[in-house]
């Protein structure tokens, strides 16, 4: 199965071409965990949708997610 690849940015927002997407978040945690600080990005979008009383529609996400499992989420996201 193809990995799905992400364009990274430096901090500045300078485009370091692709990467697949567990290799990024591999090595974004490495970085935190040595430094505290990380030196990457991606761009992402993300949607919310509220009601006219002002309720949110948020989504639980899957146990079979590998970050952030069973927690609640924004209905819409991802890269563009």
């Amino acid at each position: 199965m193809t990995q799905e690849l992400l364009e990274v940015f430096s901090l500045d927002g300078i485009c370091q071409g692709t990467r697949e997407r567990n290799q990024f978040y591999e090595d974004i945690k490495k970085e935190y965990a040595e430094t505290g600080v990380i030196s990457l990005k991606i761009e992402i979008i993300r949607v919310l949708f509220q009601t006219t009383v002002g309720r949110l529609f948020l989504q639980k996400r899957s146990m079979l997610k590998s970050e952030n499992f069973g927690m609640w989420d924004k209905t819409v996201g991802g890269m563009f």
